[in-house]
């Protein structure tokens, strides 16, 4: 049962916002609160410069060590693809195979490079995440069927942010204030819908000027 404040905060969402990455509002609320992933805090740090070669040299080990899954389209997104952005020491990847994401095969191979799968990602229900977590930092790797447009809007996002600084900014702002008044990595996580959803929907205008 869903408990009195996120009641509140789904009714917010819902009077605000309708899809997001082509779910409905809701579907996404619930899936968070479903959501299955270790135990490693939600402190958030000043961009590292590093963070943009930890993926690049876990890039490479996906795709040359994990070439069975046939990896394709293999992309840094979330808060630390994003220059000058605080964010948790947590790397966040997206990739395609023409596997389906949550196939014993997959899970398998993830598993011999230290990847452990948790189920159904917060990006999109029909995408999978696996986790692996080090003493330094966590690696996460969303894994869609290549069929699936299930990362377009994190990466679009991930765009626009990276072309405006004022929003980077105005994001930054807001994930302080929700750490400061959540618990645990959950709520912070229903607490980031409204404000992903409005920078979002700036995107899709910026993206449909930067096509004109």
């Amino acid at each position: 049962m869903i408990n009195l404040h996120y009641l509140k905060l789904l009714k917010e969402l819902k009077h605000k916002h309708e899809h997001l990455n082509g779910e409905a509002i809701e579907t996404k609320f619930l899936h968070l609160l479903s959501l299955k992933m270790p135990d490693v805090g939600f402190e958030q740090l000043p961009y590292n410069p590093q963070w943009p070669q930890w993926f690049a040299r876990e890039k490479r080990c996906l795709v040359e060590l994990g070439n069975t899954l046939k990896l394709e389209e293999v992309q840094h997104i979330g808060s630390t693809s994003i220059p000058s952005m605080c964010s948790k020491n947590i790397i966040d990847i997206a990739a395609k195979t023409p596997f389906e994401p949550d196939d014993i095969h997959v899970q398998s191979a993830l598993a011999k490079l230290g990847y452990t799968f948790f189920g159904r990602s917060p990006i999109h229900t029909q995408c999978c995440w696996y986790w692996k977590v080090e003493s330094r930092k966590c690696y996460i790797l969303h894994v869609a069927h290549h069929s699936l447009p299930c990362f377009s809007e994190a990466i679009l996002f991930r765009d626009y942010l990276k072309s405006n600084q004022e929003q980077i900014t105005r994001y930054q702002k807001f994930k302080n204030q929700a750490i400061a008044s959540s618990s645990d990595m959950l709520s912070y996580s229903v607490r980031k819908i409204d404000i992903y959803c409005d920078i979002l929907n700036d995107a899709k205008r910026w993206l449909k000027t930067a096509k004109h």
